[in-house]
């Protein structure tokens, strides 16, 4: 499976979940604050992303410190 199939039935599978959990499209008649919405979830991924970078980034260091060969990493 090619990686924009896979990005696709990740959308797809984040859309059929909203519709379990609110029993509804994605509202864009106004009733929702999407613009304010957008904005914490964006908020939300800097956060999980920076940390998610420091992770790889301390494995890479502990990786490195132990004399491993670049083109061998464990991730």
């Amino acid at each position: 499976m090619n990686s924009n199939t896979r990005i696709m039935m990740l959308l797809q599978d984040k859309i059929n979940q909203g519709q379990i959990d609110y029993k509804q499209d994605v509202p864009i008649d106004g009733s929702r604050d999407n613009l304010k919405e957008a904005l914490d979830e964006t908020l939300d991924l800097c956060i999980y992303l920076a940390a998610t970078v420091l992770e790889l980034h301390d494995k890479y260091k502990k990786f490195e410190a132990i004399d491993n060969p670049k083109d061998k990493l464990p991730f």
